[in-house]
């Protein structure tokens, strides 16, 4: 049986003892799920606490947006004139090599959202469904060139809060 010690009560535990955590190279979080269920319910006691979370998850959120759509508007379509980021997707050149979908990505950490952009090419939503129904190919040399670095990413560490 694996284990891991808990960075907060410093307890060696079984791994089925901390939750989930895709980012993280063993796939669980630092913090055992007992301490976790501590520092989340101390954290949300306070509903200024709450909000001040929930408009720094929304602004990174929104600035990992602008960005995406601000590489997407820079790429425009691989096959067509489109340049509105709405009308553009991310189109993974090899399915063998995608880890995830971009637009999972949002709330993860920068450097994956980055090299996982650069396994695509943009596409227009039409020219998007076209290459799947293999009307339209497309090649390397339209891979997605990223301009402009990811929004550094925040610190997420409060004190009684588990990220």
């Amino acid at each position: 049986m694996r284990t891991k010690q808990c960075r907060k009560c410093k307890k060696k535990k079984s791994l089925e003892k901390f939750y989930s955590h895709s980012t993280n190279k063993d796939g669980k979080h630092s913090y055992c799920k007992e301490c976790a269920k501590k520092g989340a319910s101390s954290a949300y006691k306070t509903l200024n606490q709450r909000e001040a979370m929930v408009l720094t998850a929304n602004k990174r959120r929104q600035q990992f947006l602008d960005w995406a759509n601000r590489v997407k508007q820079d790429n425009g379509c691989c096959s067509c004139e489109e340049t509105e980021p709405i009308c553009l997707d991310f189109h993974h050149l090899d399915s063998s090599l995608k880890d995830r979908e971009v637009s999972k990505l949002i709330n993860a950490k920068s450097p994956k959202a980055l090299s996982e952009m650069k396994k695509c090419v943009v596409a227009c939503a039409n020219c998007h469904r076209k290459v799947h129904g293999g009307l339209i190919k497309v090649y390397k040399k339209h891979l997605c060139k990223i301009n402009h670095l990811p929004p550094a990413s925040q610190p997420r560490r409060r004190k009684g809060i588990v990220a």
